[in-house]
């Protein structure tokens, strides 16, 4: 079960997770943060139609160095860019999902 990086909650960072989803297939549980172009290479994704960060790993060094995949979540699929053509666009794999459930944020 990936979790998004600390650095997205609400209060202890900056308050970009968005929610979860299970991939339908093997029911495995995913949260999404908002890209928010902090780089190039999150602006190019951005500049592509990628506005989310899909967590893949709750311990990056399991995975990949960065722990998620630049995507774009809708209600009952998500697109998930997993590689780069010898052209330089994104291989894109689509995920159906289920549950997905957007954060809130709740103040007293």
């Amino acid at each position: 079960m990936p979790y998004a990086s600390t650095s997205t909650y609400f209060g202890s960072g900056n308050g970009s997770i968005l929610g979860g989803f299970n991939e339908k297939d093997h029911g495995h549980f995913f949260e999404f943060s908002q890209n928010l172009g902090e780089d190039a290479i999150d602006q190019l994704m951005l500049g592509l139609g990628y506005p989310h960060k899909i967590w893949v790993a709750s311990n990056p060094k399991w995975f990949e160095a960065s722990g998620y995949r630049y995507g774009k979540v809708l209600k009952t699929v998500a697109h998930l860019v997993t590689d780069e053509a010898d052209d330089g666009s994104p291989i894109v794999e689509k995920w159906n999902i289920k549950g997905r459930t957007d954060y809130k944020v709740y103040t007293v």
